[in-house]
């Protein structure tokens, strides 16, 4: 079992916001390339547009600011003993939402486990809470069969979706003509 990280013991009585240099080590925002740790005693709201980050790990709790769009992005992402939150479910995220893993195939590999590898990863060990607008049609019927190379599909509802979002076709099993 893996010792508690530390700062995990008493949770401070206020919020900080990202953009407080005021409330990061050394009175510093964290820059791009940086190893940032969210402390296991912190709450932090995500209320500015972040850097890219070398690794980012969150032992404390990080909140999405929902009044604007999101983008966390680096090479290694570690919720080790924290949560990272953006919306809830009475509440849901309203804008942007992005966990972006950046490598390049040369780089150093970390090590999850003896087995397991890679130059960009993100292990949840911690909470992930992420709730957003769900589209008032989740499941559809197509109204004609769809065929190979077709460039449109024709179905019965398709309320609440938009641009950009994706489209699942489970088959029927029926024989391929």
């Amino acid at each position: 079992m893996c010792p508690a990280p530390p700062g995990t013991v008493v949770r401070e009585p206020f919020t900080r916001r990202w953009s407080n240099a005021t409330q990061w080590p050394n009175g510093v925002l964290p820059a791009d390339g940086d190893t940032v740790e969210v402390h296991g005693n912190w709450t932090v709201i995500i209320d500015v547009a972040l850097p890219v980050f070398n690794q980012l790990v969150v032992d404390g709790v990080l909140i999405a600011d929902d009044s604007r769009d999101v983008n966390i992005t680096a090479k290694w992402i570690h919720i080790r003993a924290g949560n990272l939150t953006a919306g809830s479910e009475s509440s849901p995220f309203l804008h942007n939402f992005v966990i972006q893993l950046n490598g390049n195939k040369h780089d150093a590999g970390y090590y999850i486990d003896p087995i397991l590898a890679g130059n960009k990863h993100m292990v949840v060990s911690g909470t992930l809470n992420i709730h957003g607008v769900t589209p008032s049609t989740v499941t559809t019927y197509l109204k004609q069969t769809a065929m190979k190379n077709d460039s449109a599909i024709f179905v019965n509802s398709k309320s609440g979706w938009a641009v950009g979002d994706t489209i699942v076709i489970a088959p029927t099993f029926s024989a391929w003509n």
